[in-house]
């Protein structure tokens, strides 16, 4: 299983990354898991929206699904691409998106016309492609209904993407042992967030990677103007840590790191 950032920003738009986006390709099958403003545009670099396996939203904040907007309207270009896109909205995710037409002056039905639209049990397991690539998911801790999802390949590498959760023990127990464990650092200090906490800070997502003894931590959804900062951070892990840029590449099946990188940026 390959790994690759699509983005990595957070809900407040930055010239230098889309929002959530990460691209999990095993084989033939292809599974875009959040989809934030910007990332259905930079997915396009690598390959057609329009032909993935599967699209996985983690949570209905507007920085992980609202670019299924532009997927949509990318699709209503007859011959500009083909295939008609899964798209796993969690519990409830129907009807806000039916809410989401609305607010676009669109007619009902504008996203079932081009996509299948099916919301995941959190308590199932979700199989895509074969040999099967198998999705669970787990409840995190945030401000609305929100999960961490766990991608484990046919071979059994696993890859878990914490998404957009405050500290918890949860956190270190999904990720225990596992290739990857991708984790949020959204804030600069646990000050700046709500008394029932929603999002990590750089120092407390390195911590939990640390007690999970994941092979590997990826941090993500972390503001750009602070990656120096947070690489500094990063780097007492001796590698344990990366800091994701758009286009980042991890092999999960040996931990490696293929360092692709958009112009401008560095790692």
């Amino acid at each position: 299983m390959r790994l690759t950032v699509i983005g990595c920003g957070t809900a407040r738009t930055h010239p230098d990354t889309p929002a959530s986006g990460l691209l999990f390709t095993t084989g033939e099958t292809r599974i875009l898991v959040d989809c934030g403003p910007g990332v259905i545009a930079r997915l396009g670099t690598f390959t057609d929206p329009a032909t993935l396996s599967a699209f996985v939203v983690s949570h209905l904040h507007f920085d992980h699904y609202l670019d299924l907007v532009a997927l949509r309207y990318l699709l209503a270009w007859a011959g500009l691409t083909t295939g008609r896109p899964v798209v796993y909205l969690p519990p409830d995710g129907r009807r806000r998106l039916a809410t989401l037409e609305s607010a676009l002056s669109e007619r009902e039905g504008f996203f079932d016309d081009a996509m299948d639209i099916l919301e995941f049990d959190p308590d199932s397991v979700v199989r895509i492609g074969e040999p099967a690539v198998e999705l669970r998911f787990a409840a995190a801790q945030h401000y609305v209904p929100a999960w961490s999802v766990v991608v484990t390949d046919p071979g059994g590498g696993r890859v878990v993407y914490g998404g957009d959760s405050g500290p918890t023990s949860r956190l270190a127990e999904i990720g225990r042992g596992a290739d990857v464990l991708v984790l949020e650092a959204t804030l600069a200090t646990a000050a700046d967030d709500d008394p029932v906490r929603g999002h990590l800070t750089a120092e407390e997502a390195i911590a939990v990677i640390e007690e999970s003894r994941a092979r590997r931590g990826l941090i993500v959804h972390y503001p750009p103007e602070r990656r120096a900062e947070i690489e500094r951070l990063a780097a007492r892990t001796r590698g344990q840590v990366v800091v994701a840029i758009p286009d980042l590449v991890l092999d999960v099946s040996t931990g490696s790191s293929a360092r692709d990188l958009a112009p401008g940026l560095s790692i």
